[in-house]
């Protein structure tokens, strides 16, 4: 999630666009600004890259996180939000 918030920030010199596509979300009022959306592939290798396996973590997280001016507050209040439901089926699940 650091990763995205830096990538999404432009504190990476990396095109956004090479990795995430912004989720229209004109109409949405629920959320925050930068809500991205999942790719649909077909086939498990692509879905499961770096740029769509998280996406869905990152589009839950709260405004007030994500529009944070710099990473070392990003990291702080991320530590405080419980991210357990989303890491299911991993090395760091429970």
């Amino acid at each position: 999630l650091k990763v995205y918030f830096q990538i999404i920030n432009g504190l990476i010199i990396i095109e956004r666009e090479q990795f995430f596509v912004a989720a229209d979300n004109h109409y949405d009022t629920r959320g925050h600004v930068n809500k991205l959306e999942k790719q649909l592939y077909p086939n498990n290798v692509m879905s499961n890259t770096f740029s769509n396996r998280a996406i869905e973590c990152w589009n839950c997280l709260p405004n007030d996180i994500v529009s944070v001016p710099n990473v070392n507050i990003f990291k702080n209040k991320l530590n405080n939000v419980d991210l357990a439901k989303f890491m299911r089926g991993t090395a760091l699940a429970p």
